[in-house]
């Protein structure tokens, strides 16, 4: 490529290296607009900068994301040699001493990381950290109540008038107070992923079942709890474990608001116990900065049309070292505030343990350490006595009042754990889940990428096929993306039984949602396959939610239609077949008004849909003119591919037909086929039922 572009690469030819790369190459724009991508498909990145205003400028992109970790010294190598060479570059660091920490540029990333910053890495690694952040930004709110639950206590708490009186005080000191974990009471690991987030009106036993981070009023609490700052008429924001220990010690509480997910546990390696390095690693949790900064070299003129774009308070220019710097808020980042918060809160209670054990007098409490006067009976927690010292500053309490209304969407206790949800096509399935504000970035998981897409852009959300998502053919979901907080699996009945069961052992920390068409004996959509081969449904023991309000449907007279065909379904099933599917045929000839192929193929208008079973009747079709529309390989394109006389009932399960006619043949092969067809329109007068 360096050969047939030595000048560079043309726009027009881009696809085609990306292609070649085997990669999707991503531009952005200063402010990290995503400003072109080619090659789409591709799992695999490359990502740029481009600093220009209106192009691409050779000399002036940068590549993203990935660096290389340097030394300082060899970081001050490249950065000199850049400004000798007048080379461009992105970096980060000390302005004023001209310290880089990174530089980014054409020829690549460098960066000086911290030396704990493997083994931070590798930690995070095993324990699957980078599955649990959430968007700071999109759950805006989310975020401030996690962070304020983190409760660092830097600073000493007084318990007593004179608390530098150190007169007969002992100072016992918890050995490594963030690894303690697991001697807490109420231990139950750390909360991992998010699933939901609402206002509750639930009792305190909720907490015995959900791990989370919760706001509650304090009804009722105990002379120790008012001493560190839980007063009576207050709320507070505590991780679940902690709320359980003050009820055990006596306190009563009402709950306001919560968050909970999945749970898992923290064994820390003799390295990271080393040095401080767990509590080095635990503040990194606590990261959280919404700016992106963009700094460079740049003239007067440069400066100036940034600023006219993007506004004097994030953009600044240091004239005499001609560097510009540029703020931007962040479109999204993630957080992991509740780990964290959970890392103090064990450690609270453990000291909150102690201090209930002492015999004697508290005089003041640090995160880790209590002094006091008088003894202390045998704990479990691994402790030692500690020098003692007077301290300059102090926390007014331990524990401080919430500042957050919660105004979220209210809990439901249908949705909360796994589920299947029952109804008919259009009963409001997928709307309950794609638009529920309570529920954490669903992923939607679908049998095609033509319903996938198709609820993309309805809903916004993200999507993956059943079949990326365990790894049917290719790698899993989770290897090249992240581990879902929760999945919303639709269409069950177009998936093989096996396959939902593959993801349910597949992805245990997620919530999980499957939608389908079924009750506890049959099922009433298409099953995928064919006459001898349909693929298995599943029919599970799990909790069931039902959908009766069939929003698709306009008229009553279709209403009831698909009522009477579902009953038809029930008093003819038997194992869904041939057989079973010739039943419901005669059925609707017998009761319903049908008119004869030829007399349909006259009524057809362009943009019409025809939905049959065979691949006789399209033939047919094709070969008296009609054309319902054009179908390729793997997806549907309505301007190109191979001309389609009828689709098949899987080509458009899922979706909605507005207002156009459907035709539907009863050449059908599977009982649910029908019943499934006619469940695509609005309204009664749009079908068309050809015998």
């Amino acid at each position: 490529l360096e050969c047939i572009y030595p000048n560079g690469v043309p726009e027009e030819n881009m696809e085609e290296v990306a292609k070649i790369c085997k990669r999707s190459i991503i531009i952005h724009d200063i402010i990290g607009n995503e400003i072109q991508r080619y090659n789409k498909k591709s799992p695999k990145y490359f990502h740029f900068t481009n600093t220009r205003a209106h192009h691409v400028e050779e000399g002036y992109i940068t590549i993203d994301k990935k660096y290389e970790s340097v030394s300082q010294q060899e970081l001050n190598t490249i950065m000199y040699n850049y400004d000798k060479d007048n080379i461009f570059y992105l970096f980060t660091g000390d302005l004023q001493n001209g310290m880089a920490r990174s530089i980014r540029s054409s020829r690549g990333c460098w960066a000086v990381y911290n030396e704990e910053h493997e083994l931070f890495k590798d930690f995070n690694k095993s324990l699957g950290i980078r599955n649990y952040g959430f968007d700071a930004i999109k759950y805006n709110e989310l975020n401030d109540f996690c962070k304020e639950a983190r409760i660092i206590n830097s600073a000493p708490t007084p318990l007593c008038d004179d608390p530098n009186d150190l007169e007969n005080v002992k100072h016992i000191d918890i050995e490594k107070a963030y690894t303690q974990h697991k001697y807490a009471p109420f231990y139950k690991g750390f909360l991992g992923h998010i699933h939901q987030y609402c206002k509750l009106n639930v009792s305190c036993d909720f907490l015995k079942t959900h791990v989370g981070i919760f706001q509650f009023k304090v009804l009722k609490t105990t002379p120790l709890l008012a001493q560190l700052g839980i007063k009576i008429g207050l709320k507070y924001t505590l991780p679940s474990p902690e709320i359980e220990y003050f009820i055990s010690l006596g306190a009563e509480v009402k709950l306001i608001a919560g968050c909970w997910g999945s749970t898992f546990n923290i064994e820390y390696t003799e390295e990271m116990l080393r040095n401080r390095n767990y509590c080095i690693w635990a503040g990194k949790l606590g990261m959280d900065s919404n700016i992106d900064t963009y700094t460079f070299k740049g003239n007067t003129e440069w400066a100036s049309h940034l600023k006219a774009e993007l506004g004097d308070e994030n953009v600044y220019y240091f004239k005499e070292q001609n560097i510009i710097v540029v703020k931007i808020p962040k479109k999204s980042y993630k957080t992991t505030h509740h780990i964290l918060g959970f890392i103090t809160s064990y450690t609270r209670i453990n000291m909150l343990e102690i201090m209930k054990n002492i015999k004697g007098d508290l005089v003041k409490v640090i995160l880790d350490g209590i002094y006091f006067r008088g003894e202390l009976p045998n704990v479990k927690v691994p402790h030692h006595l500690k020098e003692t010292k007077e301290h300059l500053g102090f926390r007014d309490a331990w524990y401080y009042p919430s500042e957050l209304t919660c105004n979220w969407a209210t809990y439901n206790s249908e949705l909360d754990g796994n589920c299947v949800l029952i109804g008919s096509g259009g009963t409001g399935k997928s709307f309950s889940i794609l638009k529920n504000k309570s529920i954490i970035n669903p992923l939607y998981v679908v049998p095609s990428h033509l319903l996938g897409r198709k609820c993309r852009a309805e809903y916004g959300c993200d999507y993956t096929t059943i079949h990326k998502l365990i790894g049917e053919e290719c790698l899993p979901f989770k290897d090249t993306h992240r581990e879902p907080g929760v999945l919303f699996i639709d269409e069950l009945t177009m998936i093989e039984a096996s396959w939902i069961e593959k993801a349910i052992k597949m992805y245990p920390n997620s919530l999980i949602y499957v939608a389908g068409d079924i009750d506890k004996k049959q099922w009433f959509q298409c099953r995928n396959g064919y006459e001898g081969n349909f693929s298995k449904v599943w029919i599970p023991n799990w909790r069931m939610v039902q959908y009766e309000n069939d929003m698709r449907a306009k008229d009553e007279q279709l209403k009831a239609f698909k009522v009477d065909i579902r009953n038809a379904m029930k008093h003819y099933f038997t194992d869904g077949g041939k057989t079973d599917a010739s039943r419901i045929n005669i059925y609707v000839k017998k009761n319903y008004p049908t008119v004869e192929m030829s007399e349909a193929i006259k009524m057809f208008q362009p943009g019409d849909v025809w939905i049959a079973g065979t691949h006789k009747t399209n033939d047919t079709l094709l070969q008296n003119g009609i054309v319902s529309g054009y179908i390729k390989n793997k997806e549907m394109n309505e301007t190109e591919g191979v001309q389609r006389g009828s689709f098949t009932t899987h080509s458009f399960q899922g979706l909605t037909i507005e207002s156009k006619k459907l035709f539907v043949s009863l050449d059908f092969f599977e009982y649910a086929m029908f019943y499934t067809s006619i469940s695509r329109v609005r309204n009664m007068s749009q079908l068309v039922i050809v015998r």
